[in-house]
């Protein structure tokens, strides 16, 4: 096994990892609580001269929204922090009583451990080291700070202390804990302990004596760990735990005293039995508690591990097993430095600590943790635990050892610049391609979740509006359009905060009007942060397909009536892969458009009556047949055009007239000119509502443009041959109301062409075209 650590001993001393804690569900719901020291360094031997203060904190604190329900007590503190009514100091304190489910924590901050805090704040007020409030707190505070840094082995019960409550500046009365009888630390184990160890790894597991049941769950933990959880997640990530012996924290109580913490007195990993709190609806099923560093800064530092021994782990082994793998990672976790406070690594830590269950027993995890995907618009920035999809994506398409080299990037780099890079093409690559494969809700020939972990969760869309977890199902558009207007329109509306995303599900398999979809594009204005992708699927085969629109036009056209592009089902995933902490939102507010204008081609009659009446000739001209127009290919950066070429044609003449007192007739098949250089027709505009400007018009040619007619004479004058014109065009408007809008080429002209040295022909034309599907 490679190690990381430096052979060196380095003066350990920096701010408390206070407790990062898995919650069982139902057993109850699972969250882990997170607790790190704040500013951070690139090196264990040079501590930074200062570090964060409470001013900090509060000038960083992301506010809660007004009106929101707080369930969780992390909520309400935060809330009576935010609005002054207690210090940041005492609200650090209330959260140590929350997070331990102690008796002295005022009522008003009761609530829900299991429910999902308001915020995924990264400077979280728990996330504040020991170094940051502890010398503000009481005597007795402080000893009930250490009481819950200690391993249960080194607490040790003392007399009830008499005397009126502590004074606390900046609280108010009424919530002022009293004094309780309070254990404090020891530094020698209780003689009521005893442990077991491991063979094949440094690992001790502490319980009660005399326990059976507290043994049967050492053995379970120790076995777990030992031979899956370490072997793997060590390999894994090439490092070990920062050994805890000799270890003295530098951390003081008032009177000038160093804080004892107990270490277990070797440098193998401690874990203890013990029993754990359980409030509301939720109980730790175990946790890892980073001992004091005494520096402003995240470095390294030793830890150990509690699992509750008051949760029914015999029916639920498997459970203990990936929750030990969560918290094990933990573990590798505070094994590395980072750059900045520990804080900002929070959020990142618990995603990627709950990655590391599928990782270690893949198949054998819960799949609780889904609040990320079930919420389009809550940033991977500010998701924990739910964000482990987007690290299993990462991992699993780009193999294991992206995880390693995201932490070992964090020594010089922040948390989400250190996954940036990491990641092959960044955020802007993988962002957009993470959030197709989360829609999870449709077959894909390049996996899913669904198919990856038997993650079946689809995402969700935010209400408008709505806070975080309220959301709705995306439900599909079933789009109809209107036979008697032509067109339907789908209104899209968007405002995406970096690592968000939002998507819109439109179905059109049910409406045989729909043949053409017309999009407009707001993130083309926007690539330098945000991605259009289209997720597609072509009815005729069912298979999907993906399609990048950001960078392609400013509005993009589908041909519902081709091959290709015969979608039934239409999936657009906008997205937002900015990942700084000042990134910019992208947005839209634009028109998804469906028409039953035909888009693929059109073919019909056509019918022309022409007379040429002049005082030395009478004139009569016929055209019949059919004709078929095509539309012509984009080309280039171009949008879809609205030209159709001729591409095929059927035409037959006949005509009758004198000239001169010369009689002459004719009749036969024209020759049409086909292909992509031929006249052609022209809709305007291609897939989008009528308006006022807008017109069609065709023209075909036939080769050649005329046909020879001999008119006979009487002698001895003689016969005259002359070039009868041919001309094959209509011009008409599209015929449109207020709740109507005729699409179809069609309709009756009375005209007057002049053709040079021919004099002008009265012309009474009629066509009729209707749209093509492509065979």
């Amino acid at each position: 096994m490679k190690r990381s650590r430096p052979s060196r001993r380095v003066a350990l001393i920096g701010p408390l990892s206070l407790v990062l804690t898995l919650l069982v569900a139902g057993i109850s719901g699972n969250s882990c609580q997170s607790s790190k020291d704040e500013k951070s360094q690139s090196g264990l031997g040079s501590p930074e001269p200062t570090g964060p203060s409470a001013s900090d904190f509060l000038s960083g604190m992301t506010p809660i929204p007004s009106g929101v329900p707080l369930n969780h007590p992390h909520d309400k503190i935060d809330w009576d922090v935010q609005t002054g009514k207690i210090s940041p100091a005492q609200g650090f304190y209330f959260k140590v009583l929350a997070d331990n489910a102690d008796s002295e924590l005022p009522a008003q901050y009761a609530g829900d451990l299991g429910a999902s805090t308001v915020r995924g704040n990264e400077t979280d007020l728990n996330s504040f080291s020991v170094d940051l409030f502890f010398k503000d707190l009481t005597l007795e505070q402080q000893r009930t700070v250490v009481l819950y840094l200690n391993p249960p082995a080194y607490r040790h019960p003392v007399q009830l202390q008499t005397g009126p409550a502590p004074s606390v500046p900046g609280v108010h009365d009424s919530v002022v804990a009293s004094p309780t009888p309070r254990p404090t630390p020891s530094g020698v184990p209780n003689q009521d302990w005893e442990f077991i160890d491991s063979v094949s790894a440094k690992l001790r597991v502490w319980y009660k004596k005399g326990n059976a049941r507290d043994l049967l769950i050492a053995q379970k933990t120790r076995d777990a760990l030992s031979n899956d959880i370490m072997r793997l997640q060590m390999n894994l990530m090439q490092t070990d735990w920062v050994p805890d012996h000799p270890f003295v924290s530098p951390v003081r109580d008032q009177s000038g005293q160093p804080v004892l913490i107990g270490n277990g007195g070797d440098d193998k990993l401690d874990v203890y039995i013990a029993p754990g709190p359980v409030t509301g609806n939720a109980a730790y099923g175990a946790r890892v508690t980073g001992i004091p560093m005494g520096v402003p800064s995240c470095v390294a530092r030793p830890v150990y591990m509690e699992v509750n021994n008051s949760v029914g782990w015999e029916s639920y082994w498997d459970r203990l097993k990936t929750t030990l793998a969560h918290e094990f990672f933990h573990v590798m976790q505070m094994s590395r430095n980072r750059k900045e406070w520990c804080a900002k690594y929070n959020n990142i830590d618990e995603g990627t600590a709950t990655w590391a269950k599928p990782f270690t027993y893949p198949y054998k995890h819960h799949h609780d943790r889904d609040e990320f995907t079930k919420d389009d618009e809550l940033s991977l920035r500010d998701a924990s635990y739910g964000s482990w999809t987007f690290y299993y994506f990462m991992t699993h398409v780009h193999g294991n050892d992206k995880m390693r080299e995201i932490y070992v990037g964090m020594q010089n780099a922040s948390a989400y610049d250190a996954v940036n890079s990491a990641i092959t093409g960044g955020f802007k690559k993988q962002w957009p391609d993470f959030v197709e494969h989360e829609w999870n809700n449709r077959p894909k020939d390049t996996g899913s979740f669904k198919e990856w972990d038997q993650y079946d969760v689809v995402p969700k869309r935010r209400k408008k509006g709505g806070a975080v977890g309220q959301t709705e199902d995306i439900d599909a558009e079933l789009v109809q359009v209107p036979t008697n207007k032509g067109w339907i329109r789908y209104p899209m509306e968007f405002a995406l905060a970096p690592l968000t995303r939002k998507y819109y599900y439109f179905d059109l398999s049910l409406d045989p009007l729909a043949r053409s979809v017309s999009l407009e594009n707001p993130v083309y204005f926007q690539k330098e942060r945000g991605n259009l992708r289209a997720f597609l699927r072509n009815r005729n085969d069912g298979k999907w397909k993906t399609v990048d629109l950001v960078s392609q036009y400013e509005d993009q056209e589908f041909c519902l009536d081709t091959k290709a592009e015969a979608f039934d089902e239409i999936i657009l995933m906008y997205t937002n892969f900015g990942h700084s902490e000042s990134g910019q939102h992208v947005y839209g507010q634009h028109d998804l458009i469906v028409t039953s204008q035909g888009c693929y081609g059109y073919k019909g009659e056509y019918h022309q009556v022409a007379d040429n009446v002049k005082s030395d000739r009478n004139q009569h001209l016929t055209l019949d047949g059919n004709l078929t127009f095509l539309n012509k290919p984009r080309v280039g950066g171009t949008h879809a055009s609205g030209q159709y070429a001729t591409h095929a044609g059927t035409l037959n003449y006949s005509y009758s007239g004198t000239i001169e007192g010369c009689f002459g007739s004719s009749s036969g098949p024209l020759t049409v000119v086909t292909g992509a250089q031929s006249a052609d027709l022209g809709l305007y505009p291609y897939n989008a509502p009528p308006a006022a400007s807008r017109g069609y018009n065709f023209a075909a040619k036939v080769d050649p443009g005329y046909v020879l007619v001999e008119h006979f004479c009487t002698p001895p004058k003689k016969n005259i041959i002359e070039a009868i014109p041919i001309m094959v065009s209509s011009m008409n408007p599209l015929i449109y109301g207020q709740s109507q809008w005729d699409t179809l080429p069609n309709g009756d002209m009375i005209e007057n062409r002049s053709f040079p040295g021919y004099g002008g022909w009265n012309m009474q034309t009629h066509w009729d075209l209707k749209p093509l599907k492509e065979n």
